[in-house]
């Protein structure tokens, strides 16, 4: 069948749904063609499915090989900004050492500039409560186990979760 797997899947529920009403009350015999349009649509269902599981396992290769050049790009762009770091570095010692502030040419200026002020905290147990910041989350494994044990928790309560599809 060419009609899509969810035109198809809504007319074989239809289709099961309408079972009774095919069955001839006195004789028991289906009055109409139900079994083989039935077999034909799961047919269909499963020539549908079978193709989109094939597009899924391609999505997923498609990811992971993505993921992969991702892995690959972010390990070249850190070495390519840890030598940016270290070239920058070593210029700033150079002119420090050399005892030079500036530099002008016609491309670009060069200043060494004095450092920033920044906080620097040498004990968070001596510090106030007003400056620490707390970031509370709910252990949600611990939940779990809780009230799977049957232990009430409130605010909070098991639920499953939407229907998984597996492909092997």
């Amino acid at each position: 069948m060419s009609a899509p797997l969810y035109q198809l899947s809504a007319e074989y529920r239809r289709l099961i749904d309408a079972e009774d009403e095919s069955i001839d009350a006195t004789t028991g015999e289906v009055t109409n063609d139900f079994g083989a349009a039935l077999a034909a649509i799961q047919d269909g269902i499963e020539v549908k499915a079978e193709n989109c599981a094939a597009v899924l396992q391609s999505l997923k290769a498609d990811a992971a090989a993505i993921e992969e050049e991702e892995k690959r790009l972010r390990a070249r762009r850190k070495a390519i900004e840890a030598n940016h770091e270290r070239l920058r570095t070593y210029v700033r010692d150079c002119m420090v050492q050399a005892g030079v502030t500036k530099l002008k040419s016609p491309r670009f200026s060069l200043t060494v500039q004095a450092g920033r002020q920044k906080v620097q905290v040498d004990d968070v147990a001596a510090l106030p409560g007003e400056y620490l910041a707390v970031k509370v989350e709910p252990k949600k494994d611990e939940i779990a186990a809780a009230l799977k044990a049957g232990t009430e928790v409130p605010g909070a309560s098991l639920v499953t979760g939407e229907a998984v599809l597996v492909v092997r």
